[in-house]
C-alpha cells in the first residue's frame, strides 16, 4: 500500500469518527434540551408552591392574632 493510500484511509477513518461524534453530540444536546424544559417546569412549580406557602403563612398569622385576642 502506498503512503498516499494509507493517508487517505486514515483521513476517511477520522471523518467517520467525527461524524459519529457529531451524532452523539446531537443526541446529547436533545437530552439536554429536554432536561432544561423539565427544570423550567420544576422552577415554575416551585414558584407556585412558594406563593401558596406565603399565603398560608399569612392566614396562619391572622389566625394566631385572632386566637391571642380571644385569649386576652
Amino acid at each position: 500500500m502506498e503512503s498516499s493510500d494509507l493517508t487517505i484511509e486514515i483521513l476517511k477513518s477520522s471523518r467517520d469518527e467525527m461524524q459519529g461524534m457529531r451524532t452523539e453530540q446531537q443526541l446529547t444536546n436533545a437530552r439536554l434540551d429536554q432536561t432544561n424544559a423539565r427544570l423550567h417546569q420544576t422552577n415554575e412549580h416551585l414558584g407556585q408552591l412558594t406563593e401558596a406557602q406565603a399565603r398560608t403563612n399569612e392566614r396562619l398569622d391572622r389566625l394566631a392574632e385572632g386566637q391571642i385576642q380571644i385569649a386576652t
